[in-house]
């Protein structure tokens, strides 16, 4: 079962407007107690180009380089996608990603 901090590679497609499209990284951050409970897990995707947007963090653990897109956080069922699991992320990047997400969902 996945775990938070987990990066994992998974397919997005189909995609509409915004979303994140093709298969890529990305950063498991709902915990086991959710993704064991469920058929989805939380993640948040990660790309390669910086766009300087201020919800995304670089991410430079597990041999990956690329910047973990906050903002575009989703649940999905990933067995169904199907993915495969590449590393995991560092406790400094999971501190920042998940206090973005503290931040943009007002949580405390």
């Amino acid at each position: 079962m996945l775990e938070q901090g987990d990066i994992i590679e998974v397919d997005f497609n189909p995609s509409v407007g915004h979303e994140p499209a093709k298969a890529r990284p990305a950063i498991v951050v709902a915990d086991w107690a959710f993704n064991s409970r469920s058929s989805l897990v939380g993640v948040v995707p990660v790309q390669s180009t910086d766009s300087g947007y201020p919800l995304h963090v670089p991410v430079s653990d597990a041999g990956l380089q690329g910047f973990a897109c906050v903002e575009m956080a989703r649940n999905m069922d990933v067995e169904q996608w199907g993915y495969r699991i590449v590393g995991y992320a560092s406790d400094a990047t999971m501190r920042r990603i998940m206090g973005l997400i503290r931040g943009m969902y007002g949580l405390r």
